[in-house]
């Protein structure tokens, strides 16, 4: 049975001010309004609706617009888990703003009983149904995109052109996929994941989830590196280094290292407490064991790719280091690190686990992203341990070659 709206408000108490009550009425296939015995319209339910003209510049904001234009219609059961204690004001705000018309009970045909449903008005429908065909239109170009983006890293990470052929991606998470596969297949590097979600989101924080979601979906650690998503925020000490804070003294040295210290603090300095060679390290057991091993040389445990608060504390003490060596794990990853540190430090020595003895290791893929990574540093800075990786072929990444290439260094 089809419905229709009386076209005159319906005197009821409990209608909030500013709405109106319409009557909801029944009627047959033939057209005739169902009546009472003594031929009165049934009066059972009300649509309430703006009364004259709705509330002019009441905005909605970005999560409650997209709620309401969600659906043509809600019913209550659903407006209450979306909007809880708030539901009834809030739908009173939405029916005043032109947004919803409200249909509810009638009690004893005098008094507005509970609500039933929302339904949008028509031009917030019409609003819904142009951002459907918007959102429909977006995601086969988004699904154009990636399968592009596929193509392009398929051969060098098979894990994420994976996730960008998926049948059913995850519209919150493809358009990160999407533009680390972009980037990669470009060879393009950020400075940390806020860096990621400036270029690609137009805010630092929109996407500086991206390294966790990449994790997450599966995507090697490698290529979280070489996309430039996994920077330190904390570096580790050991040896002959103090803390100037503000103008306080704080004697890491006499403590045993790495000790970990936040970057990012206010006021901080790192300055040697005695002239002496100075060693950063990436990997953290090889700076445990020289740490313990070789206590006179100032140590920098860098934890990978540093952000930018901690690569001004490694360049305060650069000066004043008798000289500089650099230790990373003799692989795609450890290139990009050098490189970093070699901005601040280019004086320094950049060491090759390689050269000492180690365990031979599974090659790496001809066309792989290590591979590609290495081949563009051969023009970088840290060419020569570029170069050495890949007539090896295979990654050096053990604590102890590390360890032995420092100390070989030192002279010890």
């Amino acid at each position: 049975m089809a419905r229709s709206f009386g076209d005159k408000p319906v005197p009821l108490t409990g209608v909030p001010e500013g709405l109106a009550a319409f009557s909801v009425q029944e009627v047959r296939p033939d057209g005739v309004v169902v009546r009472t015995r003594r031929g009165r319209t049934k009066l059972e339910t009300v649509v309430l609706r703006a009364h004259l003209h709705p509330t002019v510049g009441a905005a909605l904001d970005e999560r409650e617009e997209a709620f309401v234009l969600g659906a043509k219609r809600r019913r209550w059961s659903t407006v209450e888990t979306h909007y809880g204690a708030a539901s009834w004001n809030a739908t009173v705000r939405l029916v005043l703003v032109g947004a919803i018309t409200l249909r509810c009970h009638v009690e004893s045909a005098s008094r507005l009983g509970g609500p039933i449903s929302w339904t949008l008005t028509e031009d917030w429908d019409e609003e819904r149904r142009r951002r459907s065909v918007m959102a429909a239109t977006d995601a086969d170009d988004w699904r154009a995109r990636s399968a592009l983006a596929a193509e392009g890293v398929s051969s060098v990470c098979p894990e994420l052109a994976a996730l960008l052929r998926r049948p059913h991606p995850n519209r919150r998470t493809l358009p990160v996929f999407v533009y680390a596969a972009e980037d990669l297949a470009a060879g393009v590097s950020h400075a940390g994941p806020r860096a990621f979600s400036q270029a690609h989101f137009e805010h630092t924080k929109a996407r500086d989830d991206v390294a966790t979601v990449l994790r997450a979906a599966g995507v090697p650690e490698s290529i979280v590196v070489v996309l430039g998503l996994r920077r330190s925020d904390r570096l580790g000490i050991a040896g002959p280094v103090v803390a100037r804070v503000d103008g306080e003294i704080v004697a890491l040295d006499l403590l045993d290292g790495p000790v970990l210290v936040r970057a990012d603090q206010r006021g901080l300095r790192l300055v040697l407490s005695s002239e002496c060679p100075l060693v950063l390290v990436e990997n953290l057991q090889a700076a445990e064991i020289v740490a313990d091993q070789i206590p006179e040389v100032a140590l920098v445990y860098t934890a990978g790719l540093l952000g930018a608060a901690a690569l001004d504390l490694v360049a305060g003490l650069v000066g004043d280091a008798e000289r500089v060596l650099i230790a990373v794990d003799a692989d795609a990853g450890g290139v990009r690190i050098a490189e970093q540190l070699l901005r601040v430090a280019p004086d320094a020595i950049v060491l090759d686990a390689g050269e000492q003895p180690h365990p031979f290791r599974e090659p790496w893929a001809p066309e792989g992203v290590a591979v590609q990574t290495l081949k563009r540093a051969l023009d970088g800075p840290s060419r020569a341990l570029a170069a050495a990786c890949l007539r090896r072929g295979y990654p050096v990444e053990q604590e102890a070659a590390i360890v032995a290439s420092i100390a070989h260094a030192l002279g010890e």
